[in-house]
């Protein structure tokens, strides 16, 4: 608890200078020399994720960060998991050293992130419903226009498994008559990509279609990452009340899977780039259609929404030569259809504000993972959940908000296995004829069926003390249901965890050039799911913690602009996860996180970034008594710089990520790490009409 005393007086101190600033600023307001950039800045930003409807960040009670499309521009990253990276509280989890089979933690989940953080595009889940987690690779970089991140509990909106946070990718919509782009990339991996993208948008309609390509020898031996991608956006004004839209996407990919290396071979500049499995590899067909239907309405605005997606991944790991490819291929088959209703009703009642958000979210996957050792797993899962949210702002000045879902889910799940099938022996004498073999077929196992209804609930309020100055609080519960590759291999007695949640902080700004954020929180997280040994037994399978883990942390984001020409940025998080009565602290979770970045404007056509991310020692991910002191992950601090250059409508940039060369891992199990990159270079260009 150190820590505490060292960084409440710094805030305490900052936030002290920072209100009465403001409380100067609001008494006399004068914006005569408030930066050009200055709309990068969150207080007057308009979010859909926190609430399902647009509000603004400031009266939403829990802690939000907005990425916008400059954020976008000048990160010093070229993939969108890098550029999660570098918020608060957001840590990088990587098997592969690039954005294919990589993720994000939020607020310290562990090695069940994937299950623990929704990831969603234009408010549709990314997430599987298997241990592979979102697929950052079916969002490319250029195709965003803005991310919103929700950190905390948020069940009651976003239902299973919204428990660490939620993460919402917006893309982009045409605004002119015409438009488009096209982009080149390369790096010093032997990497290449293209990109083109074009759009139109009159009074009723907007159509865009986008597609490219990228080609990457990677970082180590087997590191490859092949990646082909194709989308189309159609939305029209069928009359002034009603707007519909469809989007259909295609994204197919190969990725190398060089598997980890020695804990001592990869603090080795040459034999961490090794590889012990250099065929084996997964491709994946991930396909989506969605579709939306936004009705105006005399009491209120009706929102139905559908999406379908058809995710095919085949995959190898342990290749041997005396086999043919295809002989020792698995294959995951995953169709998964989701539905919302929504209703939103927006009333005056005196001098409050009311606004009621309620509705039915539905979904339905249907599940096989077939594998040559003769086995193959079926899972039909669907869950009917209900939710209400409502907010009412009192004078405009406080904003209550409380809301409540009820989740209603079945699932059936089976175990086939391969079997041959033998002709009786003939017995006779004096003649024995043995068993033929015949044919083989699958013999299908018992099933497994499993029902729950899990509740969630959140409440909230937010203070906007002056106004630059918002303070809040909320408390919420979350749940988070066994996905399928949990079911496949678990103890008896698996089912959902349940979380409470409890934030607090403030957003703060001056004079629109500079903003500071803190939060404090807490989770309590009871039968948390993982995969560890069971006592019994002593086998290793899915099941639940018997302690409550215990996460308990600050969260503190600053954006400056001293000058029109400079623009400053810096978060830090401290997160204590720990069980509740060992008191261990949960593996690959760092206590201490920052990061800082710095613009510089020079002139209109040149920027300058650079960025850093520094992160704390953490414990292999399965040294749940943290005892294995021989392979703590030790801290890392990578650093990158990028130059863009941009004339009307052309854009060029050169960059370097992990500038300093540090050898780092995110992931680590029983002594065996998986390597990310060293130094490397990369460069673009870009053309606008």
């Amino acid at each position: 608890m150190n820590i505490y005393r060292f960084i409440i007086p710094m805030l305490t101190a900052g936030i002290c200078f920072l209100y009465f600033s403001s409380a100067l600023a609001d008494i006399k307001a004068d914006t005569s020399d408030t930066p050009l950039k200055a709309q990068r800045l969150e207080l007057e930003d308009v979010v859909v994720t926190a609430t399902r409807t647009s509000r603004a960040s400031k009266t939403v009670p829990k802690n939000i960060t907005v990425i916008s499309a400059e954020d976008i521009a000048n990160s010093t990253t070229v993939n969108i998991v890098d550029l999660l990276g570098r918020e608060a509280n957001l840590n990088i989890r990587s098997t592969t050293g690039n954005e294919g089979k990589s993720g994000i933690d939020i607020r310290g989940m562990g090695d069940t992130y994937v299950s623990n953080v929704i990831v969603m595009v234009d408010g549709f889940r990314l997430n599987s419903s298997d241990m592979a987690g979102p697929d950052f690779l079916s969002v490319p970089l250029e195709e965003i226009e803005k991310i919103e991140i929700v950190r905390g509990g948020s069940a009651v909106l976003y239902g299973d498994g919204a428990v660490g946070g939620v993460i919402n990718i917006i893309t982009r919509r045409p605004e002119h008559p015409f438009s488009g782009k096209m982009s080149l990339k390369a790096d010093c991996f032997h990497s290449s990509g293209a990109r083109f993208q074009a759009g139109t948008r009159n009074k009723n309609l907007s159509l865009r279609a986008a597609g490219g390509y990228s080609d990457s020898d990677g970082y180590r031996d087997n590191g490859q990452l092949r990646k082909k991608d194709t989308s189309v956006n159609l939305e029209y004004g069928i009359c002034t009340a009603l707007t519909a839209g469809i989007d259909v996407s295609f994204m197919k990919n190969r990725i190398g899977l060089p598997g980890p290396v020695s804990f001592e071979d990869a603090k080795s500049r040459d034999l961490r780039k090794k590889t012990g499995a250099p065929h084996d590899f997964s491709a994946t067909e991930d396909n989506r259609i969605t579709g939306k239907a936004d009705l105006e309405t005399g009491l209120g605005n009706v929102l139905f929404k559908f999406g379908y997606r058809d995710r095919v991944n085949q995959y190898i790991i342990g290749y041997t030569p005396l086999l043919s490819e295809k002989d020792q291929m698995d294959f995951i088959d995953e169709n998964t259809i989701q539905t919302s209703l929504q209703h939103e009703k927006k009333m005056e009642m005196g001098s409050f504000d009311w606004n009621f958000v309620y509705g039915v979210d539905f979904f339905d996957t249907r599940y096989l993972r077939e594998d040559q050792d003769a086995a193959r797993k079926n899972g039909d899962t669907r869950r009917l959940e209900g939710f209400f949210y409502n907010e009412i702002s009192l004078h405009r000045k406080v904003t209550l908000t409380a809301g409540y879902r009820y989740s209603k889910f079945s699932g059936k799940f089976r175990d086939d296995t391969y079997t041959a099938v033998y002709s009786p022996a003939v017995l006779p004498p004096p003649v024995f004829i043995p068993p033929q073999y015949l044919y083989s077929m699958w013999v299908t196992g018992d099933v497994l069926e499993k029902k729950w209804t899990n509740p969630a609930w959140e409440a909230g309020v937010s203070w906007e003390v002056l106004k630059s100055l918002t303070l809040f609080a909320g408390a919420s519960k979350s749940y988070r249901i066994p996905n399928v590759d949990e079911f496949a291999l678990s103890d008896s007695d698996l089912h959902p965890q349940s979380s409470k949640h409890y934030d607090a902080g403030l957003r703060l700004g001056v004079d629109r050039t500079a903003e500071i954020s803190v939060s404090v929180f807490r989770m309590d997280t009871q039968d948390e799911i993982y995969y560890g040994e069971d006592p019994g037994t002593g086998t290793r399978v899915n099941r639940n913690y018997d302690e409550t883990t215990c996460r308990r942390g600050i969260e503190s984001e600053l954006k400056f602009y001293p000058a029109s020409w400079l623009f400053f940025w810096a978060n830090y998080s401290y997160t204590r996860a720990r069980f509740e009565k060992s008191n261990a602290t949960l593996p690959l979770v760092p206590e201490h996180m920052g990061n800082i970045g710095l613009e510089i404007y020079p002139c209109d056509q040149i920027t300058l970034a650079f960025a850093g991310t520094l992160s704390g020692p953490k414990f292999d991910g399965n040294d749940l008594t943290n005892t294995d002191d021989a392979h703590v992950l030790g801290s890392t601090q990578v650093f990158d710089v990028k130059i863009t250059w941009h004339n009307g409508s052309f854009k060029t940039f050169f960059g370097i990520n992990n500038l300093f060369d540090q050898l780092y891992t995110t992931s680590s199990y029983s002594g065996s790490a998986y390597p990310m990159p060293t130094r490397s270079f990369f460069l673009g260009m870009e053309y606008t009409f």
